[in-house]
């Protein structure tokens, strides 16, 4: 008999969103998300598109705020 150690579905999807921690190619709040929501039982396809909206509205948000190249304050 084989001894090869036969994982669960569980076991293999959190190895894998592991093994993307540190890839620079995938973004790091978009990769944390899909992993919390896995880790706590609430991964679905609602709750990942709404996750992913918040952090797309947050993104926005936060690129709106900062002062572009060339914006100087105080320079009008």
């Amino acid at each position: 008999m084989d001894s090869k150690i036969i994982k669960s579905g569980f076991e293999v999807v959190r190895e894998f969103l592991d093994s993307l921690r540190g890839d620079k190619t995938i973004d790091a709040d978009t990769l944390a998300a899909v992993h919390d929501l896995f880790e706590t039982g609430k991964l679905s396809r609602t709750r990942l598109l709404v996750a992913l909206e918040a952090l797309r509205v947050s993104a926005i948000a936060q690129r709106n705020s900062t002062p572009s190249e060339g914006d100087v304050p105080g320079d009008d």
